[in-house]
């Protein structure tokens, strides 16, 4: 049976706007400018969940909260597909195609949210993605790949063993691998592509949000392997949780999440 894909953020979406009508705070739809201001992102490890979240921002008494979406509104060749299945093997095809069709079920709704707040120059934000992202991040790459123009904005477009380059840097590097989300991941690689001499956009986005489809599809499942190797080992010596979480440095999600 196809699998069917129901619009989860925005429902809980709704229970954002319900908690701030419930608690006389405000709803700004929009994008903050932060390149003046430092970031906080909250951190699922420690504390999960958004409703924990929205209990500290009515605990701070805040009355303006600032949301962003991005939809699901990529618009896909044809042409640009056949182009990209040709040189695949069949398993890689099917992958693919079935990463397409999950684009497909998947249009016009939400891919990625963030609530955010200012207080005393700081921005507080809360994010959260749809777990198809990876399948709309794969089908988008391919679109890249498939291009045929030599500049793109006004600029030369990297040839295909510059990117590779570029991309082992940022993939390698222990700070982009620890980001604990993807906006500070999207950072670090920014920044890594800044000191390689590339700071324009259009250069430097597509090569960012492919270094996080390889971080979601090859890096990401390595690192809870790893972690739930050593959290079971401690479990085995019989460490209590607390003393685990305290030897590990994580949150009570992450413990629970590979406890059992």
């Amino acid at each position: 049976m196809a699998k069917e894909f129901k619009d989860e953020l925005k429902s809980q979406l709704e229970e954002v706007k319900s908690f701030c009508k419930k608690n006389s705070i405000s709803v700004f739809y929009g994008e903050p400018e932060l390149e003046d201001y430092p970031k906080v992102q909250w951190d699922e490890d420690v504390e999960p969940g958004l409703t924990v979240f929205l209990e500290t921002v009515k605990n701070l008494d805040q009355k303006l909260l600032i949301l962003t979406t991005n939809l699901n509104n990529f618009e896909i060749d044809d042409e640009k597909v056949q182009e990209h299945l040709k040189p695949l093997e069949s398993d890689e095809k099917a992958s693919f195609r079935k990463s397409l069709d999950t684009v497909f079920k998947t249009e016009g709704m939400i891919v990625t949210y963030s609530l955010s707040f200012f207080r005393e120059g700081v921005c507080y934000a809360y994010e959260n993605s749809a777990d198809w992202i990876y399948s709309l991040n794969e089908v988008m790459s391919a679109h890249r790949e498939d291009e045929d123009e030599e500049t793109y904005g006004g600029m030369e477009r990297i040839n295909d063993s510059e990117r590779d380059r570029l991309l082992q840097i940022i993939v390698q590097n222990n700070n982009f691998r620890q980001g604990k989300t993807r906006i500070d991941r999207s950072i670090i690689a920014e920044k890594l592509l800044k000191e390689e001499g590339y700071d324009n956009p259009n250069q430097t986005y597509s090569i960012a949000r492919e270094a996080e489809t390889i971080y979601l599809k090859e890096i990401e499942p390595l690192i809870h392997e790893e972690l739930k190797e050593k959290i079971q080992e401690l479990k085995a010596k019989g460490f209590k949780k607390i003393e685990v979480r305290g030897k590990l440095g994580i949150g009570e999600a992450a413990l629970n999440k590979f406890w059992y």
